[in-house]
């Protein structure tokens, strides 16, 4: 059996549970168990997958929120890029020297300011933030990306931008994914319908000095999974 170490911390509880336990129905429920052959299989499966189609994967890793399963996922490669659902995951992944991360939640204001702390750490090693869960230090990635599904959202951004020009600061570039909604229907821009509010949002984006544009995120529903970017770059 392979103990985890979780975003929300190993307790005295879970390290004796690991270390005592002779069979799966000793432990108390709930209890997150992996069958590590299989994880291990699986996670090379894709990234195999992955390098013959000559893409980069990028991995969740909200469902286990581990270090060691992220490893697994990026071949041992904390460079390799993984997404998260939250922030409190992207500074506990930094934390962890994963230096490539994508928040897929769209950006709002009350997350900003957590997000750019751990942009600046990155270059200031006085500015770390910790993490207010696990009381980690949180190191700085390298690259920490950003979901905008609204020129609402981009307007977060820009109104950012100023304040940091205007206080004299460097301001902040911040790289970009479209988010779009493919039919899922619970975040994104609505493409069902067609593609050109999403369009003219990409469009607000590419034409904004103070973000980088640097692709669409969708979660796969009802449109088919090889129609919606291809339609979409080339509407652009």
């Amino acid at each position: 059996m392979l103990s985890f170490v979780s975003l929300f911390g190993r307790t005295q509880l879970d390290q004796t549970v690991a270390s005592s336990a002779a069979h799966v129905s000793e432990l108390p429920s709930p209890c997150f168990v992996v069958d590590l052959p299989t994880a291990r299989r699986n996670c090379a499966k894709m990234l195999s997958k992955a390098a013959a189609a000559h893409v980069q994967l990028r991995p969740h890793i909200k469902t286990h929120k581990t270090i060691e399963g992220a490893l697994l996922q990026t071949g041992n490669d904390r460079s390799a890029g993984i997404c998260v659902s939250t922030v409190a995951e992207a500074e506990f992944f930094a934390a962890a020297g994963f230096t490539d991360i994508l928040y897929t939640n769209p950006i709002t204001q009350d997350k900003l300011s957590r997000v750019q702390k751990l942009l600046s750490s990155s270059s200031d090693s006085s500015s770390n933030s910790v993490n207010a869960r696990t009381g980690q230090a949180v190191d700085g990635v390298q690259r920490m990306h950003v979901m905008v599904d609204s020129v609402d959202a981009l307007r977060c951004l820009e109104s950012e931008h100023e304040r940091q020009t205007s206080a004299g600061v460097v301001p902040t570039v911040w790289s970009v994914f479209l988010k779009i909604d493919a039919g899922y229907h619970r975040a994104g821009v609505d493409v069902t319908q067609g593609f050109a509010e999403a369009v003219s949002v990409a469009r607000s984006l590419t034409d904004s000095p103070c973000v980088e544009l640097r692709g669409i995120y969708s979660h796969r529903y009802c449109l088919p999974s090889t129609s919606v970017c291809p339609q979409l770059l080339f509407a652009l």
